[in-house]
This record gives structure tokens, sequence and C-alpha cells, in this order.
């Protein structure tokens, strides 16, 4: 059985982990494609990127800064959803 962040990743399909850190949020984006959406409170521009790699987490885009909150999506392989997790907007 695999895990990621004290987790097992068969699991990441039906719950969350309570608390995700940036770095678990890029290093998947690494290896799996994700489609990020969310933010916009606060009168920030929301977030609704597609399918992709190597986005970082917390660094500010298109408009956003400080703790916006944005749903990744993660894709295996084939492009079906694999699992969802919160975490930091890039």
């Amino acid at each position: 059985m695999s895990f990621l962040g004290g987790h097992a990743i068969k699991d990441l399909r039906t719950s969350r982990p309570p608390s995700v850190s940036n770095c678990m949020l890029e290093v998947l984006n690494q290896h799996l494609e994700a489609s990020i959406a969310g933010g916009g409170g606060g009168g920030h521009d929301p977030v609704n990127l597609g399918k992709g790699y190597d986005r970082i987490p917390g660094r500010g885009f298109g408009g956003i800064s400080g703790p916006q909150t944005c749903t990744w999506t993660y894709y295996d392989p084939w492009g079906k959803p694999y699992f969802s997790m919160e975490g930091a907007c890039p």
C-alpha cells in the first residue's frame, strides 16, 4: 500500500486529510496532473485553472495574495478525476 503524508493514497478518494501542506500539493502536482478552482474571497480574483503540472501553491495568481483556499483535483494517467484536496491557491 502507498502512503502520502501518513494517509493511504486509496483513502484520499473517499476522505480528505485534515490539513494539506503546500509542499504536499506541489509534489503531487509534479507527478499528477491537477486542475485548480476557488479563491475569489475578499475582493480577490477567483482561480480557475485547467489541468496542468508544476503549479506552486501560495505564490499568488490572478491577483490573489494572502491565504486563499482552492480545490486541487488530481487526475489519473487516463484523465479521470482521482481525488481532490483543499489547499492554498497557486
